[in-house]
């Protein structure tokens, strides 16, 4: 069936994505991308056909004006409303009266209640500490290097400095988890 997607097909697709350019909030630099998505989507209305469709340009018309359709639902979804968006980095008036980007007025925790995990209460962050301190105090010199150069770096910046090839340090983190669970602290892991 994808052969019946030709010169007719492109020209109802170029003409709908330039109707749908400076509404709804689709904007010229989106241009191509809708023309691929309403290309990609005819051709697997064409693929699950079982016959050629007697009007094509009927068939056409309709598949790529009910997917505008669904597009624009989609971009006007009330999470998604172009109209609603706004970067973190735009600048307004905080409380006190300074002016702030806005990144820096969303709550420390609020990230957490949004992924659904508990934050720790004060009292449990100071008994981490003195747990980690505790292992720390106790690791071979090379083993606490290693935790000292991973607090700021990834793994791969890790092993350039140390010249070792990642996998000899994945062996090190290996060991280091082993004695971090050890100590009962295999739930701070992978937080």
């Amino acid at each position: 069936m994808q052969e019946l997607f030709d010169d007719l097909a492109t020209k109802l697709i170029k003409e709908r994505a330039k109707q749908m350019i400076g509404r709804n909030g689709f904007t010229p630099s989106e241009r191509e991308d809708l023309k691929q998505e309403f290309a990609l989507h005819l051709l697997e209305c064409l693929r699950r056909l079982k016959e050629p469709p007697q009007d094509r340009q009927g068939f056409f018309r309709r598949v790529i004006s009910r997917y505008a359709i669904s597009l624009i639902r989609r971009r006007e979804a009330q999470k998604r409303d172009h109209l609603r968006v706004s970067s973190l980095s735009k600048r307004l008036v905080d409380c006190d009266g300074q002016r702030v980007e806005m990144a820096r007025t969303i709550p420390e925790d609020h990230m957490q209640t949004r992924l659904g995990i508990a934050p720790r209460s004060r009292l449990e962050d100071v008994d981490l500490a003195y747990d980690v301190a505790s292992v720390l105090a106790k690791l071979p010199p090379d083993l606490r290097d290693l935790c000292e150069r991973l607090k700021d770096h990834s793994v791969a910046e890790v092993a350039r400095q140390l010249g070792v090839p990642r996998t000899t340090l994945h062996d090190a983190i290996g060991r280091l988890r082993q004695r971090f669970e050890d100590a009962g602290l295999r739930d701070y892991l992978s937080r």
